[in-house]
């Protein structure tokens, strides 16, 4: 009796605890009796991992700091044996909840060289809205391999458009309203919104250096970066006339931004006035006769005095035949 208490003595110093059943004796200063599960021979703890913390869909790596004794390593979830018989072991954690991994080595493998104790937590997926919109799913939580995100829809507010989906880095991951998560671990993902903007065109009427005139045309609000369309029917001011003799403008401008076209125009001429014909009043016998005297003193031609001188003429011609008569007698 006194050699086996010098046994297990020398047992305890080491660290171990002999099973006997299901009672389990440990001889420290005082002798003390603890109830345990059969076959749990502990030496100390050599169980480490970088964490105790994970999520579900996370891998779980754990390793042994001990050599194997003739069989090995053998490990185990609770009392469930994973068939894994490396000095490392890991596993992927698929549900929510906590587990104790354990391993084992030495002689026949019965000797518990260490666990750890370790925790899985849910996959906790937020949807949130920045300003200017909303989101049809706030949140979602995966608490097991088992299911999968389902996503959110962002929606602008009246004045606003969409712009994309951001992660908790800032980093974009989607441009589409729709969004759906390629990854199941937990992120607060953001939609952003801005401000939807007006583009607007003035048109000046200019006379040399002078502006005469000037309409300034707005659009409807778009996205900043596309272009609205302006088709406008010029509107030139009274008493001008536009030098290139276009009556339309046709352009685009880019939302959020402002053109300015100029119309080169000019005063109008005022056209030189033609005579106008007056219609001939019937004239009378009386008026005939006047028309001719007038035209007689226009002309400055006497018709009675030529007759009278076309008379003398011909009286003289026949005086002068007369005169040769006789003097053809007298030879």
């Amino acid at each position: 009796m006194k050699r086996m208490k010098k046994v297990l003595a020398a047992s305890l110093a080491l660290g171990f605890t002999f099973t006997m059943g299901a009672t389990t004796t440990i001889l420290a200063q005082e002798e003390t009796t603890v109830t345990a599960a059969p076959e749990a021979y502990s030496y100390g703890n050599y169980v480490t991992s970088d964490k105790t913390t994970y999520e579900v869909g996370e891998t779980i790596y754990v390793r042994c700091n001990v050599d194997s004794w003739l069989h090995g390593h053998h490990w185990f979830i609770g009392d469930q044996s994973m068939n894994d018989y490396d000095s490392e072991f890991s596993t992927v954690a698929s549900n929510a909840g906590s587990m104790t991994i354990r391993c084992t080595a030495g002689i026949f493998g019965k000797v518990t060289v260490g666990s750890i104790d370790v925790t899985v937590n849910a996959n906790q997926i937020n949807y949130v809205a920045a300003q200017g919109g909303s989101v049809s799913v706030p949140s979602e939580t995966l608490t097991s391999m088992d299911q999968n995100p389902t996503g959110s829809i962002a929606t602008p507010n009246e004045g606003y458009y969409f712009v994309n989906w951001t992660d908790a880095n800032g980093e974009v991951v989607s441009t589409d309203p729709g969004f759906v998560p390629q990854s199941r671990f937990s992120n607060t993902y953001t939609a952003n919104f801005a401000e939807l903007k007006t583009a607007s065109l003035t048109v000046n009427y200019v006379d040399g250096e002078e502006v005469v005139a000037t309409k300034t045309y707005t659009s409807e609000a778009g996205i900043p970066g596309q272009e609205a369309d302006f088709d406008i029917s010029l509107e030139i001011p009274e008493g001008y006339v536009s030098v290139t003799g276009i009556d339309t403008i046709h352009t685009t401008v880019a939302y959020g931004t402002s053109s300015v076209v100029e119309v080169e125009i000019e005063k109008e001429k005022s056209p030189e006035k033609p005579v106008e014909d007056k219609p001939q009043e019937p004239t009378t016998p009386a008026q005939t006769e006047q028309s001719k005297e007038e035209t007689k003193k226009a002309d400055g031609t006497n018709t009675s005095a030529n007759l009278s001188i076309v008379g003398a003429l011909g009286s003289m011609s026949v005086a002068l035949v007369g005169m040769i008569a006789l003097l053809k007698k007298r030879k």
